[in-house]
């Protein structure tokens, strides 16, 4: 596989692309070729196969005419041109019906052309799924300037279909892992992918071949012994089991219909290493490469092995962990690589973000052994599903980028079948600019906003713009608490486009009316968590009148976890309840009062006034409410007007191994140079993880006017930290 240098590839690359994607956009703007009249000029609608001979054809042929038909109701004619096989004679058109003739080619020079003439149309694509996208562009198309067409529910049309238009997608494969591309019958028209439809293997899953019990020679070799967390890719069993998954399910792929037969579909397999570090260190495997922290030799060995196997199916790797090395050699056509890019910031410049992280580079790697790259991006802040997320500007720029390197694939991972604020228009549009990046956000923005939210898009549209462009300005995160949206998230704003919505709602009714009561019940989860970020704001009776609100999420299937993981609504808002009963603590002397870090602290945790707010923090997120420490002691020293004699400290720690968060292994008191009072902390105490914990450190014999050191000290262990809410004072 020859390669020509990554400057001019990435040109040539960009140029072709500009041109095929282009293409849609000026040519349906007026362009020479054929062209057919208003749509509504047409007296109705005659429907036949563009090959009168296809079987395939004559299907799609019979799917629009009933379609159209089911949308022209009794208010204009639909008709089906029907054509004698023996005499090859077809009906005859009725006079001023536009004949529209629909068909696959698939050897067409671009994915979807339409081809016109004065009173005809022809709607063609190299193969189905396409094929019935453009089915729904063009009863868009015709919908928008016939009114005897009821469309309301289509978005706009990207190809107008009143001129002769080709074009090619951006990527060849689109894939979105949203609530609402899980929709079966919305996918086809938005020409959407999703990964638990069409991937025959997905992600660290190959364990699912054996149906059973791993074969000894199938797990990885480590220092000696075989390992139940990784596979050995130089298996025998291991290939066989896999020839045998893709034969019994999938079949050969092969592209056409043989003696009559339906031929099998080309399908998608992933082929990863767990998820951890280890690499197989057999014979076989350090035959074909591996070493002590690379897996890829072995790993693209077996994929190769079964790309040339199964030349019409798909093949793919990671550049992920153990496998993130390039290998040396070319790769099978049919071999491709998905590239996390996750580590590249959301800002405003991806091609700068990405070559600052590395990511330029390693998908310059791949590039050099594969044309099949697919990015696995981000569109969800996965610590917070419900609180509004705007990264469609950033992320068309991301695409934008993507298409210009020469990436053929995209896959988009949101929050899956959990329910995020604004998911309906914003899966649309990621829809549509997966299609085509280049075209028009705010258009294509506001004429979802006005199909799905035909009543208050005026209140939604300018807000969710508004939230745009603050964005658009700054760096979103994929895994973050509520002060990260502090960029394009003002509180008292916020506070009033609740407001505006949940007063413009309640002269809504329908469907508008459902989707309406989903997003304000979401929000109130945003609004308790800004209430989070203002201790100052405390206000016993709004919170529970914005808790009762949040409570009718049980009415939604979707709405019962508002994270990726440890998310349960319903733990959330018991712990909203929890603090409502808990209050202020009485007797607290250090409630307002300024404590001083004389510890380094954490970057993003430098707030130290959270710890005397009198707020506690909660055990199921360490975003927000906790100061979060990384050094081995966390020094405090409390100021001199407000120590006593004698009395309590009480400290609110956080217990969450999972997140790499440990109690202390002590608390001390300190006043000139001398330790007043210690008490050990048992690190493993029997109580269930994600915790709040509270020590009380007891003292006397204090001079009062002196100041106090508070030492909170942890074990020494790497990537460890402590996490602390709280600190009270109170005289006994």
């Amino acid at each position: 596989m020859s390669t020509p240098s990554s400057t001019s590839r990435s040109e040539a690359l960009r140029l072709t692309f500009l041109w095929l994607v282009c293409i849609p956009l000026w040519l349906t703007l007026g362009c020479s070729g054929g062209t057919v009249h208003s749509f509504g000029d047409y007296a109705g609608y005659a429907v036949a196969p563009a090959d009168s001979k296809s079987a395939a054809d004559k299907k799609w042929a019979a799917y629009l005419t009933t379609h159209l038909t089911r949308r022209a109701g009794e208010r204009v004619a639909v008709v089906a041109l029907k054509n004698n096989d023996e005499t090859g004679e077809s009906d005859e058109l009725p006079e001023n019906f536009l004949a529209v003739s629909v068909g696959v080619a698939k050897d067409l020079p671009h994915d979807y052309a339409v081809t016109c003439s004065d009173g005809s149309l022809t709607l063609q694509a190299r193969d189905a799924s396409t094929l019935l996208w453009l089915i729904y562009q063009f009863m868009s198309a015709a919908g928008a300037h016939d009114a005897r067409l009821s469309t309301s529910d289509l978005l706009p049309a990207a190809v107008r279909c009143t001129a002769d238009t080709a074009g090619n997608f951006a990527f060849e494969y689109r894939g979105l892992y949203t609530p609402t591309n899980a929709d079966e019958e919305l996918r086809p028209i938005l020409a959407t992918h999703h990964v638990d439809y069409d991937w025959a293997l997905w992600g660290h899953n190959l364990r699912k071949v054996f149906g059973g019990t791993i074969p000894d020679d199938a797990r990885a070799l480590i220092d000696g012994q075989r390992s139940d967390a990784q596979f050995c890719f130089s298996s025998a069993s291991l290939y066989a089991a896999l020839e045998a998954y893709v034969l019994n399910n999938y079949g050969e792929g092969s592209a056409d219909a043989k003696n009559g037969e339906k031929a099998d579909e080309t399908a998608r397999f992933a082929i990863l290493p767990n998820d951890n570090a280890q690499v197989c260190q057999c014979e076989a495997c350090r035959a074909a490469g591996n070493t002590a922290t690379s897996a890829t030799p072995a790993v693209t060995k077996l994929v190769s092995r079964l790309a040339r196997r199964f030349p019409a199916h798909l093949f793919f790797t990671s550049a992920y962990a153990t496998t993130t090395e390039a290998p040396a050699q070319p790769l099978p056509d049919n071999v491709g690589v998905l590239l996390s890019a996750l580590s590249v910031p959301y800002s405003a410049s991806p091609a700068k973000a990405a070559a600052r992280v590395g990511f330029a580079d390693l998908l310059a790697d791949w590039q050099r052994v594969t044309s099949r790259i697919y990015v696995w991006d981000y569109v969800r802040n996965f610590d917070d599903y419900l609180t509004p997320y705007p990264c469609l500007q950033l992320l068309q720029r991301r695409l934008q980028y993507y298409a210009d390197e020469g990436v053929r694939g995209v896959f988009l991972n949101g929050s899956g079948d959990d329910y995020a604020a604004f998911d309906d228009v914003q899966t649309r549009v990621m829809a549509a600019l997966m299609v085509n990046p280049y075209q028009s956000l705010a258009d294509y923005t506001a004429a979802c906003w006005s199909q799905l939210y035909p009543v208050t898009a005026e209140v939604l549209a300018p807000y969710y713009e508004s939230l745009e462009n603050r964005a658009a300005k700054g760096v979103l995160q994929p895994y973050a608490g509520i002060s990260a949206a502090g960029s394009y998230l003002d509180p008292a704003a916020f506070e009033t486009f609740w407001n505006s919505l949940d007063r413009a709602a309640k002269s809504v009714s329908g469907d508008e009316r459902t989707r309406l009561n989903r997003l304000l019940t979401a929000l109130c989860f945003t609004r308790l968590e800004l209430t989070r970020l203002q201790a100052d704001k405390f206000n016993r009776a709004q919170i529970a009148e914005i808790l009762a609100g949040l409570d009718g999420f049980t009415a939604f299937s979707d709405m019962h976890h508002y994270r990726e993981a440890d998310g349960e609504l319903a733990a959330y808002v018991g712990q909203w309840r929890s603090l409502l009963a808990w209050g202020k603590a009485e007797g607290n002397l250090l409630a307002g009062v300024q404590l001083r870090a004389v510890s380094a602290l954490d970057e993003g945790y430098t707030d130290v006034k959270l710890l005397t707010d009198q707020w506690h923090g909660f055990p199921s997120d360490y975003h927000t409410g906790w100061l979060i420490c990384s050094a081995d002691t966390l020094t405090l020293e409390v100021p001199a007007s407000a120590v006593v004699a004698a009395g309590t400290f009480r400290f609110g720690f956080l217990l969450a191994p999972k997140w790499h968060i440990a109690l202390p292994c002590a608390v001390e008191v300190w006043q000139n140079g001398h330790c007043a009072a210690r008490v050990a902390v048992d690190a493993n105490p029997d109580v269930e993880p994600f915790t709040r914990h509270v020590v009380a450190c007891p003292f006397y014999g204090l001079t009062p006017g002196c100041p106090v050191s508070l030492r909170l000290a942890r074990e020494h262990v790497p990537r460890v930290t402590l996490a602390c809410d709280e600190v009270e004072l109170s005289v006994e």
